[in-house]
């Protein structure tokens, strides 16, 4: 019994955060297995790629690793969608990866903020392909997904043969252009909207002092 006590006793100093580590390593060394038993795949172009995981942080390290070990992929990785949106507004991504369920369904609004700034570019939900994720997908948009549980080698082709549907989206609305010109057209597009973004919260704090006067103005009678 005090044997049994004891060991409830050290049980009983475990916190969330101690188990949420352990959880983190556990994941991180499944994948970590998984991708040293295979070979690093040349995507081809450059691809510049988000992933964002504030759950499965052990698991979206690995994967970043993993994706990172192609010659011509980088790579960042945040774990919240307000540090996601400031990458998004500073750099051209070629696909927004989210890493399991994210804690706060209103971070989903980065899938949103994505699609408008990038708009021939990929998402790709990376995660135990559940009821709960094929919601999230159909409510958002979301075209692309992978089971986690694949070997993650499998991802590359999967961004294959997305950026080349996308591409081919472009080729759709400009006729003439090729498949390698279709980056610099993502990039004429990122660059206008962009634009529109800033412009519109320039004009905000306007527009807000001139509600609050005429809101004045009002109660004034005026």
């Amino acid at each position: 019994m005090d044997n049994i006590k004891f060991d409830l006793d050290r049980l009983g100093v475990i916190d969330d955060d101690m188990i949420k580590k352990y959880i983190d390593e556990l994941e991180y060394s499944i994948i970590k297995k998984q991708i040293d038993a295979i070979e690093p795949i040349d995507f081809g172009s450059p691809m510049n790629i988000l992933l964002i995981s504030d759950r499965l942080l052990g698991c979206a390290k690995g994967l970043k690793e993993y994706l990172q070990s192609n010659p011509s992929i980088t790579v960042d990785l945040v774990n919240t969608s307000a540090d996601a949106v400031r990458i998004i507004r500073g750099n051209s991504i070629d696909f927004l990866i989210i890493v399991g369920l994210l804690k706060d369904e209103t971070d989903y609004n980065v899938v949103k903020f994505f699609k408008r700034v990038n708009k021939y570019s990929g998402i790709i939900f990376y995660a135990l392909l559940d009821n709960a994720i094929k919601d999230l997908c159909k409510k958002y948009v979301i075209d692309y997904t992978y089971d986690r549980r694949r070997l993650p080698d499998n991802l590359c082709f999967l961004m294959k043969g997305a950026y080349l549907c996308e591409s081919m989206r472009i080729q759709d609305v400009y006729p003439n252009v090729t498949l390698e010109q279709t980056k610099e057209i993502r990039l004429q597009i990122r660059r206008e909207v962009l634009k529109d973004i800033i412009r519109s919260e320039a004009e905000q704090p306007q527009k807000k002092c001139l509600g609050i006067i005429a809101a004045l103005l009002r109660y004034l009678g005026l």
